[in-house]
């Protein structure tokens, strides 16, 4: 889920319950670590194709991941 403010856009994960820890990714990159809900960051704004992704660590110590979601900013 991702949301305009000036030139950030607010990025959030949404993880079922067993989830401890996600963190979102963009690009490769880790942009943050997030340990409570809701899991949400800001990202700032850059020219150019973007693929973000978020990472969760279970209960039981299992890695889960979302699909990658592309955004293209001019």
């Amino acid at each position: 889920h991702a949301s305009d403010s000036g030139g950030h856009r607010h990025v959030e994960a949404v993880a079922g319950a067993g989830i401890t820890q996600v963190t979102i990714w963009v690009d490769g990159i880790p942009l943050a670590t997030l340990t409570e809900s809701p899991y949400q960051t800001w990202w700032q704004l850059s020219v150019g194709e973007h693929r973000f992704w978020a990472t969760g660590i279970t209960v039981s110590g299992e890695t889960v991941t979302s699909e990658v979601a592309t955004i293209t900013v001019q």
